[in-house]
C-alpha cells in the first residue's frame, strides 16, 4: 500500500511518502530558503579567477554562484545558461555547470550532447541492450538522453513520445533564453508539484490533501478518484520523529550530530552486555536505520559512522552490506571503508538543503526557520478558525519570523485564503512565536 500526502502551505509545501506504513520518502520546499539546486539560469559571468580556475557567475541571487573552469574560455561580462549543480551553504555561493540536464520521469534530456547513457541501477542485460537501441536511434534528433532506472519497465512508445516531449519544452526554453536579460531564471526544477511527480512519485494507491481547496493544482497530476482529505497531523509528527537528535532502536541508541563540515552518527550499546557476534546483528541493523535517516534528513556531504566495535571480518561484512544500501540511493554517494580510528567515511553529495535547515534556523537552540514558524502558524489558523468560528487572530514572534512575514504579505494571503483577519507583531523576548 502505497500512501502519498501532499500538505500545501503559503510558506512551506511538504510531500511525505508511505509504503506499508513505513516513511519511504520526505520533501520540504520552502518559500524563501534559496533551494536552487536543479534550476536553470541565464547567467552573466562576473568575474574569473585563474588562479583558482574559476568563475564566479551572477545568476541573479544574493550571492554569486561558483563554476568550475576546466576547458571553458570565459571572460567578465559573458552571458550563458548554467545549471546549478548543489545549494549555497554557509557563506559559500552555489555551485553552477554548463553542462545541462533536462529531467523527465523516466529519461533525462542532454543539451549539446550525442551520447547515450543508462542508470547503474538497470542491471538486466537484455533491458540495457534495448535502451541503448532505442537511444541510438533518439540521439540522431542532436541530444544525449540518459534512461532513468524506471524507463526497465516502459514501453518503447512511452519513452519517444516522452522524449519529443522534452524536446519541445527545451526548445521553448532556449528561446526564452534569446530574449532574456540575465541574470534570470529559466527553469525552476523545484516547482513543487512539478518536482515531486516528475522526481519522487511514480505510483500510488491513494492521496492525502488537507482540503478541497488544493483540487484544482492536482488536477494534471493525479486521479482524483484515489484523492481523500485528511488533517496531515502525520506529517508533521514524522517531521519531528525524523529530526530527533537520539533515535532508539532495539535498545541502541543512535546519536546524530549534524555540522557545516561533516555529519557523524554515533552508535551506542548502553549497558547492553552482548557478544561480538551480537554486536554485528545490532550494527546491521543501526545500519540500516542510519541510511534511512541519511535519505530523510537528506544529509550530504563527509558522513561519519562509529558503530560498536566488532572483529575484523565482521566489520568487512558490515562494510559490504552498508555498500550494497547505499546502491539503492537516488543521490550520488561512494563509502570509503574504516578509517584509522575504526570510524566508517562516506560521502553523498548535496542536492538541496538538509532538512533540520529547512526546519531550524539554528536545530541546537530550536529556533524555527521562518518559512517553517509561518506554517504552522498557517496550520493553527486552517484547523481554529471554523472549529471555533474565529474570524480573527493575533500572534506575536521573532523579528526573522515577521520580516518574513512582511516581506511576503503573509497577512495578506491568509485573509484571502481563510477569510480571516491575522495580527503579527515582534517581541524581543520571543524566541519562535505565540498566538495571544
Amino acid at each position: 500500500m502505497k500512501q502519498i500526502y501532499i500538505d500545501f502551505g503559503i510558506t512551506q509545501n511538504r510531500f511525505l511518502e508511505i509504503i506499508d506504513g513505513k516513511i519511504n520518502n520526505l520533501y520540504v520546499d520552502n518559500l524563501d530558503d534559496g533551494n536552487y539546486s536543479g534550476n536553470i539560469y541565464k547567467a552573466r559571468v562576473d568575474y574569473v579567477d585563474e588562479k583558482l580556475k574559476s568563475a564566479f557567475i551572477d545568476i541573479g541571487i544574493n550571492r554569486n554562484a561558483i563554476m568550475q573552469l576546466g576547458n571553458l574560455k570565459i571572460r567578465k561580462g559573458d552571458e550563458f545558461l548554467v545549471q546549478v549543480k548543489s545549494d549555497s551553504e554557509g557563506e559559500k555561493g552555489p555551485k553552477v555547470t554548463s553542462e545541462l540536464t533536462f529531467p523527465g520521469k523516466n529519461l533525462i534530456l542532454l543539451p549539446g550532447e550525442k551520447i547515450v547513457k543508462i542508470s547503474k541501477k538497470i542491471e538486466n542485460r537484455e533491458e540495457i541492450d534495448k535502451l541503448c537501441e532505442l537511444g541510438s536511434m533518439l540521439v540522431k534528433r542532436g541530444y544525449g538522453i540518459i534512461f532513468r532506472n524506471t524507463a526497465a519497465s516502459k514501453e518503447k512508445d512511452c519513452l519517444i513520445e516522452e522524449f519529443e516531449e522534452l524536446i519541445i519544452k527545451w526548445e521553448k526554453i532556449k528561446k526564452q533564453a534569446e530574449y532574456a536579460k540575465a541574470p534570470s531564471l529559466l527553469f525552476n526544477q523545484r516547482d513543487f508539484l512539478n518536482y515531486i511527480f516528475t522526481e519522487l512519485i511514480y505510483e500510488y494507491d491513494s492521496v492525502y490533501i488537507k482540503d478541497f481547496i488544493y483540487i484544482e493544482g492536482l488536477k494534471e497530476y493525479i486521479d482524483l478518484n484515489r484523492l481523500q482529505i485528511n488533517t496531515l497531523e502525520y506529517v508533521e509528527r514524522s517531521i519531528y520523529d525524523i529530526l530527533m537528535k537520539n533515535h532508539t532502536l532495539d535498545g541502541v541508541k543512535i546519536t546524530i550530530d549534524e555540522v557545516e563540515a561533516f555529519t557523524i552518527f554515533d552508535v551506542n550499546s548502553g549497558d547492553n552486555k552482548n557478544t561480538s557476534h551480537s554486536f554485528f546483528e545490532i550494527n546491521n541493523k543501526a545500519a540500516a536505520k542510519i541510511f534511512e535517516l541519511i535519505k530523510l534528513r537528506n544529509i550530504g556531504g563527509i558522513i561519519f559512522i562509529d558503530f560498536i566495535d566488532m572483529h575484523y571480518d565482521d566489520k568487512k561484512k558490515l562494510l559490504q552490506l552498508f555498500q550494497e544500501e547505499f546502491k539503492n540511493d537516488t543521490v550520488p554517494n561512494k563509502v570509503y571503508g574504516w578509517t584509522k580510528l575504526g570510524v566508517l567515511e562516506a560521502m553523498r553529495a548535496k542536492k538541496g538543503k538538509k532538512l533540520k535547515d529547512l526546519i531550524y534556523s539554528n536545530y541546537y537552540k530550536e529556533i524555527y526557520n521562518p518559512n517553517y514558524a509561518l506554517k504552522l502558524i498557517e496550520d493553527y489558523i486552517f484547523e481554529n478558525a471554523k472549529k471555533f468560528n474565529k474570524n480573527s487572530f493575533e500572534v506575536v514572534s521573532s523579528a526573522e519570523i515577521a520580516n518574513l512575514s512582511d516581506k511576503i504579505e503573509f497577512e495578506k494571503k491568509i485573509k484571502n485564503k481563510y477569510k480571516v483577519d491575522l495580527k503579527l507583531k515582534t517581541h524581543n523576548d520571543i524566541q519562535n512565536f505565540k498566538f495571544i
